[in-house]
């Protein structure tokens, strides 16, 4: 007999996007000086990675359980903006730009 799951497959995306949530809340507190940037990279790759989803991964074959039961979830959402704007924060900190 299997045990249960600690998260149900239904909040596992959206679980995993939080975590990423939380990570962006964290950088964004730590330096207030890049606030600008990590807004203005993750409101345009929002809407990038939201069409990429929509007419590339989820036809293809990422079908992730949304809590909403529809294509693009609000996971989707939290995951585009959040991961392209750590994304700039990890290149602008690592390589001083």
């Amino acid at each position: 007999m299997n045990p249960a799951p600690l998260i149900p497959l239904k909040y596992a995306y959206l679980t995993g996007s939080l975590y990423f949530l939380a990570i962006w809340f964290l950088l964004f507190q730590k330096w207030p000086n890049r606030r600008k940037h990590m807004l203005v990279v993750g409101v345009v790759f929002l809407w990038i990675g939201i069409f990429a989803e929509y007419f590339w991964w989820t036809r293809d074959w990422w079908r992730p359980m949304t809590i909403t039961g529809t294509r693009i979830g609000i996971e989707d959402f939290i995951m585009s903006f959040t991961h392209s704007a750590i994304a700039i924060l990890v290149y602008k900190y690592f390589f001083n730009k």
